[in-house]
Formats: C-alpha cells, structure tokens, sequence
C-alpha cells in the first residue's frame, strides 16, 4: 500500500512525486512569490515585538510590545493592523497603557 501527499495551492492537486523540488510556492502558480513587507502584496502577516530597556543606576525599566500584520479580507481588500502597549515604573510605580492602535484598508 502506499501512501501519497496531494498539494492544493491555487491549480489541481498534484502529487509530492510529481512536484519538482524548485516550485516551493505550489504548482499553478507563477514562481514569484510575494514578498510580505510589500504593503501590495496578496499575503497575510503577524509580527510580534517585545523591547526592553533597563534604565541605568535603577531608574527603573521599561517594556514595549508591539503587534503589527495584515491579512486579506478579500481578493480585493488587505486590512493592515498595528498595536502598540507599553509599561514601565519609571516614577517609582508601575504603569502601563496602550501607546496607539490602528487600523488601515489598503
């Protein structure tokens, strides 16, 4: 008995046998892929970040998070999202607040 991997990317299924090893973005597509950080592109993105700053002679500390991606809502339609939250205890307690949030249709 064996067993077989079908690719469905945008075409008909073809078979892990007959897909060559150069087409890594799936058949029936055009061999370019997208780059994510083109704002045009046709993909989809999550990034995450945490800075962290350690403020000298214990002054305190400060953290940033950011979350920031897109995703195609429609073929037509990509929604571009960023948030921005920070703490700290800077002024001898702790804070935290939300810096910005946004939302744009591109």
């Amino acid at each position: 008995m064996a067993l077989g991997l079908a690719l469905v990317l945008g075409g008909n299924p073809v078979s892990a046998k007959e897909m060559p090893i150069d087409d890594l973005d799936g058949p029936g597509l055009d061999g370019e892929a997208e780059n994510a950080s083109n704002p045009l592109a046709r993909v989809s993105n999550t990034d995450f970040r945490w800075q962290y700053l350690d403020l000298v002679d214990g002054r305190g500390r400060i953290n940033d998070y950011f979350i920031d991606g897109s995703f195609m809502a429609t073929p037509k339609l990509k929604i571009k999202y960023e948030l921005h939250y920070w703490e700290t205890d800077v002024t001898g307690q702790s804070e935290d607040d939300w810096e910005s949030a946004l939302l744009k249709f591109i």
